[in-house]
C-alpha cells in the first residue's frame, strides 16, 4: 500500500467566484493567464538577461527550495533535514481523455526528455505490462468520479483517492501533484522521506497550452524533489509571482545540483550543503 507522504503546490493560483463544489475546467483559469501577461508575467525566457544570478545565489535557493516543501496539508513549509530525490529509473504513464490526449503525451514526453538531459535520471513511458512509479493525470471536470470509482475498485491507497478528490473541488489550482512512499512510512511523519518511489501529477484539462506547459514544467520538476516555492528565488519557476512560465537555467542548475553524483537519497542537510559549493564550482566556474 503506498502511504501519502507530501504534496507539492501547483504553478499558479487564481481565485475563482462562487461557492459551487463540483470539479472545474481549465478553461476557467484563461482570463488569469492573460491577466498575468497583461502585467508582464509569465515570461518564457530561460535565460533573462535582466535577472543574472551568482553561484552564491544557487547554493542559497537550492537550500530554499530543496530542503523545504511547500504543503497545502501542513501549516507553514515544513523544513527537511536531508536530500529528497529519485534512485530508480522512473517510468511515467499518462491517463488522458478527449482530443487533446496526443497534445498531453507529447508536451509529458519532451519535459521529461529535457529533465533527463538535466538531471541524468532515467526517464521513460511505462511498458503497457509494466507497473509505472508516476502518474500523470489530464483531467476534465466529468473524468473525477469515474476514475476515483477505477482506483477504488484497483484498492488504490485512500489518501491518493482523497488528495484528487480535493483536487477536483479547488476553484484556485490548476495543477498540482503528490509524492507517495510505499515502505510504511507512518503517516504522521510526511516529511522522513529519502529516497522518492512513487508520484502523481494532476493537471487540469482545457489549460491554454502556455498554461498546460507552465503546469508540466513545474509539476514533474517538483516531482523529482525541487519540492518548494520561494518568494525570494528569482530567475525562477519555483516562485510564487509567476514572473516566469517556464524552467530558467537558474531552476536546472537546481536539479543538477540535486542529481550531482555525490549526492544521495537521504544525506544530512548540511553534510550536502558543505558538498554543494564545490561542486558548483565545478559545474559553473565563472559563476
Amino acid at each position: 500500500m503506498r502511504v501519502f507522504v507530501a504534496a507539492f503546490a501547483c504553478a499558479f493560483s487564481l481565485c475563482l467566484a462562487g461557492c459551487v463544489q463540483e470539479p472545474v475546467s481549465g478553461h476557467a483559469f484563461a482570463e488569469f493567464e492573460t491577466m498575468a501577461k497583461m502585467k508582464g508575467g509569465l515570461r518564457e525566457e530561460r535565460r533573462p538577461l535582466d535577472a543574472p544570478f551568482s553561484n552564491a545565489d544557487l547554493l542559497q535557493n537550492f537550500d530554499r527550495i530543496a530542503f523545504s516543501v511547500e504543503d497545502q496539508f501542513a501549516e507553514g513549509n515544513p523544513q527537511v533535514d536531508h536530500v529528497r530525490r529519485w534512485e530508480a529509473p522512473i517510468r511515467w504513464r499518462l491517463r488522458s481523455i478527449g482530443p487533446d490526449v496526443v497534445d498531453h503525451f507529447r508536451l509529458v514526453h519532451e519535459t521529461f526528455e529535457r529533465l533527463s538531459a538535466v538531471t541524468g535520471l532515467d526517464i521513460a513511458p511505462a511498458a503497457f505490462d509494466e507497473t509505472e512509479n508516476m502518474f500523470i493525470f489530464f483531467a476534465r471536470p466529468e473524468d473525477f468520479d469515474p476514475e476515483l470509482e477505477r482506483w477504488r475498485k484497483g484498492e488504490a491507497d485512500e489518501g491518493l483517492i482523497d488528495f484528487v478528490r480535493a483536487f477536483s473541488t479547488n476553484r484556485t489550482t490548476p495543477c498540482q501533484g503528490v509524492l507517495y512512499r510505499s515502505d510504511g512510512q507512518e503517516p504522521d511523519k510526511p516529511f522522513l522521506m529519502g529516497e522518492i518511489n512513487y508520484a502523481l501529477v494532476v493537471i487540469r484539462a482545457g489549460l491554454t497550452p502556455a498554461s498546460r506547459r507552465t503546469c508540466a514544467e513545474e509539476e514533474l520538476a517538483q516531482s523529482l524533489g525541487l519540492t518548494n516555492d520561494h518568494p525570494g528565488v528569482r530567475p525562477s519557476l519555483f516562485n510564487d509571482d509567476e514572473e516566469f512560465a517556464l524552467l530558467t537555467e537558474h531552476d536546472e542548475f537546481l536539479l543538477r545540483l540535486l542529481y550531482d553524483r555525490r549526492l544521495r537519497a537521504g544525506m544530512d542537510r548540511a553534510k550536502a550543503m558543505r558538498l554543494l559549493p564545490e561542486i558548483l564550482a565545478e559545474l559553473r566556474p565563472n559563476g
